[in-house]
């Protein structure tokens, strides 16, 4: 990666139907393990367990013993919606969930429930794991082409050409050799790649907002577990409080610090792109 190296523990695994506390002891055990040793760790199991938090159509009590499981361990649950993993003729319910820790849950991308048959009742699950940064984009800029340069380059490809055209097939290939001088007096030289920056960061998120996410989370999967959902919306409620005092904050900070004209164009920019944060 990017940032350094991270090693990933990827476990596939069976909760039976008729043990009362799931997961099994093995699964616990590789989850302390993976814990003890920093590793970042992903489930996938066949839970034979239901619970509305991944999607199934009720709770039962093998549910509420993983769900507790899951939320003493801080795992991270990827499942999205309620289609159905498990398929029968008489009966369709989600039965395959996936477990990550907290560090892995940021990058699962594109969890479905595929549509292609497996040759099982089960159903297939696909993710995505963006474990590397953002692709590096390369653009030429043709504002920046040294066009003296390309002139020189462009007369020195050209002398270096020896074609005689006798027929059709020389003239081919003459025009396919001042094609490729044109094209690399340009390329080559006088307008080379350039690694294109990503600046778009978000200025206003912080660690107390960050926190305030995670406690969200954590208490509406309580609400969902106890019904506590008073106290969710009074976090959430908080937490969007702080985060429309960031983004002002923010904003304030920028419109005062503009010193230049450059800084007084971007300002310009914004504002003709948003007409209703001009006052």
């Amino acid at each position: 990666m990017e940032t350094g190296t991270k090693e990933l523990v990827i476990c596939s695994a069976y909760f039976p139907g008729d043990a009362m506390f799931p997961p099994p002891n093995e699964v616990r055990k590789l989850v302390a393990f993976c814990r003890g040793k920093n590793l970042q760790l992903l489930v996938a199991c066949d839970a034979n367990s239901h619970h509305t938090t991944w999607g199934s159509t009720d709770i039962n009590e093998r549910g509420e013993h993983l769900f507790d499981f899951i939320l003493e361990e801080a795992l991270f649950v990827l499942n999205r919606g309620s289609v159905p993993t498990f398929v029968t003729k008489n009966r369709a319910e989600v039965l395959d969930i996936k477990l990550c820790s907290q560090y892995l849950s940021t990058k699962i991308t594109d969890w479905r429930v595929s549509d292609t048959p497996s040759g099982s009742d089960h159903r297939n699950i696909q993710f995505n794991i963006e474990l590397g940064g953002k692709p590096i984009q390369e653009y030429r800029n043709p504002r920046l082409t040294d066009w003296d340069g390309y002139k020189l380059s462009l007369q020195r490809n050209l002398r270096s050409i020896n074609v005689n055209v006798n027929n059709h097939e020389d003239l081919e290939r003459l025009a396919n050799s001042m094609g490729q001088a044109i094209v690399s007096a340009y390329h080559d030289e006088n307008c080379p790649l350039r690694k294109k920056s990503d600046n778009r960061k978000v200025s206003w998120w912080n660690s107390k907002l960050e926190k305030l996410r995670k406690e969200v989370r954590k208490k509406f999967n309580g609400a969902k577990s106890a019904g506590e959902w008073e106290v969710y919306r009074q976090i959430l409620t908080l937490y969007n409080k702080e985060v429309r005092k960031a983004k002002r904050e923010s904003w304030e900070n920028f419109c005062s610090s503009i010193e230049d004209a450059a800084s007084g164009t971007r300002l310009h920019k914004i504002l003709s792109r948003e007409p209703s944060l001009i006052c």
